[in-house]
């Protein structure tokens, strides 16, 4: 069910949502040092904003949403991550 829609139908407001592409790529990006602290400190400050405004700035979500790298190369990493857990299984 649509967030909004829930809002609508139980009479809260909807205040927005941290949407994260590729999130699953963050904890490995931060550890090899690349510039992803932005990301995790707008995450922070639009719990901030939440709490303080009622809602999330625009600013604020477009720094969390933002792009970490280009699709095509997202893709290429995951589809080369699973090669390699399939080579290691084969090795079993």
């Amino acid at each position: 069910m649509h967030l909004k829609a829930i809002c609508k139908n139980t009479g809260g407001e909807f205040a927005g949502a941290l949407l994260r592409p590729h999130g699953p790529a963050l904890k490995g990006m931060k550890g090899m040092g690349m510039a992803v602290d932005d990301i995790f400190e707008a995450a922070k400050d639009a719990g901030r904003q939440l709490e303080e405004d009622g809602r999330i700035s625009p600013e604020t979500l477009r720094v969390v949403s933002r792009e970490l790298l280009p699709l095509e190369m997202y893709v290429q990493i995951i589809n080369q991550e699973f090669q390699e857990a399939l080579y290691a299984l084969e090795e079993e």
